[in-house]
């Protein structure tokens, strides 16, 4: 009885039997129903092949010798032993995959694994969460003496778990994308809200209010379509849940609607976001977190082609890798941005504040709103609320931005300005070092 593939599929076609795999099966419509692969160098099968002609060359790994040892399950006992979680055998197919780690909570992927099958088999993995930033190598023990067949099966398991895991995952992403926009749209735009308030912020068009009065924060895709939620309750982002088993990644919330050749900053929190975009008067990307915003950046990029990008960093400055200046960085690394962040006095520090809007209730609104148009100007991106002779005047040196003291017998010179306590940081392609 036939067995009609839906998708394509891999097959594991030794040198020596091409020809035979060539004249199992008919042409589908004048097509050839195999394909050679340059880019993986395998064989695949054309969907609406009759798999039952090719089954002597479906994957089967565990069927195969693998000369007392097997470099898949070796490498599943490295990444457990190392904290990793996985529901089956890695994938050996020369891609990063993310998994949870033992100490994750549900939903968090904070470990990471790639393994190759060429050659001798080896890979690396790490634990975004270890103090350790250095991802950890592993080779197979058994070096190269694998069985050729076995490593050919192998490779083509990997290759067809790989896209049906990618299959799956859209399938389910599309599915919580529908339930999303349901959702999104059965509640009301938000007003007064205690979060907000204790924020020193507003909701921007967009922001609902549910039931259990929590701001819902939707994401969207390059294209607007809505694909995920943020639920905010009243404790605070801390809190804050995003919809589980939905696509968060390279998604975004809009404050403002960003224009193609004009300023768009970036930022990860909502409250974050809000303080940026009410101060400056400028559209932002809320990124949710660090990691996002590198997808967030590249996605963003390929709409906004012509727009300056300015990635408005958290400032972990209490932790020894600087995850949230890192991670603005390798998005303006990509994108052609630029960073800036917020500097903190030692007293601010001890208080644990590190985002612009902590720096926003810390100054008050007339001080930020000073500090961060200051620093934009410094890096040549005019806002609407940029045109006053302090903010075109402030001294940017280093990390600090230092305004000008007028008075009326004179107006003090650069050289003159008071070293007043720190207002905000800034990096781009010339910028300073990052603070520790």
């Amino acid at each position: 009885m036939p067995s009609v593939s839906r998708y394509r599929t891999w097959l594991a076609v030794p040198a020596d039997e091409i020809e035979d795999l060539k004249k199992a099966h008919p042409p589908m419509n004048g097509h050839t129903p195999v394909i050679w692969d340059k880019e993986h160098k395998l064989w695949f099968a054309r969907p609406g092949a009759d798999l039952s002609r090719l089954d002597r060359w479906l994957p089967r790994p565990q069927d195969v010798s693998m000369n007392g040892s097997d470099p898949v399950t070796e490498f599943a006992q490295v990444l457990e032993n190392a904290g990793l979680v996985l529901k089956e055998l890695p994938v050996m197919d020369g891609k990063i995959h993310r998994v949870p780690t033992a100490d994750d909570k549900k939903g968090q992927k904070s470990g990471a694994y790639r393994g190759f099958l060429d050659g001798r088999p080896a890979g690396w993995y790490r634990d975004y969460r270890s103090a350790d930033d250095s991802p950890i190598t592993w080779t197979f023990s058994g070096g190269e003496q694998t069985d050729p067949r076995a490593r050919l099966h192998l490779k083509a398991h990997s290759m067809q778990r790989r896209e049906d895991a990618e299959r799956e995952l859209k399938a389910q992403y599309n599915r919580q994308a529908a339930y999303a926009r349901r959702y999104v749209n059965k509640w009301p735009q938000a007003t007064a809200h205690e979060y907000l308030t204790r924020k020193g912020i507003q909701a921007a068009p967009g922001v609902r209010v549910n039931n259990k009065n929590e701001l819902v924060i939707p994401f969207s895709n390059r294209n607007g379509a809505i694909r995920s939620y943020q639920r905010i309750p009243v404790t605070g982002g801390k809190d804050a849940r995003i919809l589980i088993d939905s696509e968060k990644t390279g998604n975004w919330f809009a404050l403002g609607t960003p224009r193609n050749g004009q300023p768009v900053l970036f930022a990860e929190g909502y409250a974050t976001a809000a303080s940026l975009h009410e101060a400056t008067g400028l559209p932002v990307l809320m990124t949710v977190d660090g990691g996002n915003m590198i997808a967030v950046a590249e996605n963003a990029r390929q709409k906004w082609t012509q727009s300056p990008f300015i990635f408005c960093a958290d400032n972990d400055h209490a932790i020894r890798v600087n995850k949230g200046i890192v991670s603005a960085t390798k998005a303006a690394e990509l994108t052609g941005g630029s960073v800036i962040f917020p500097a903190f006095t030692d007293a601010e520090k001890a208080q644990g504040l590190t985002d612009f809007n902590d720096l926003d209730a810390s100054r008050g609104r007339a001080a930020f709103q000073h500090v961060i148009n200051a620093q934009l100007e410094h890096i040549g991106v005019s806002t609407p609320n940029s045109n006053t002779p302090e903010i075109r005047e402030a001294l940017v040196i280093g990390n600090l931005v230092f305004t000008p003291v007028h008075t009326e017998e004179k107006t003090m010179t650069p050289t003159e300005y008071p070293e007043t306590s720190p207002d905000t940081g800034h990096s781009h392609d010339q910028g300073p070092s990052l603070p520790s």
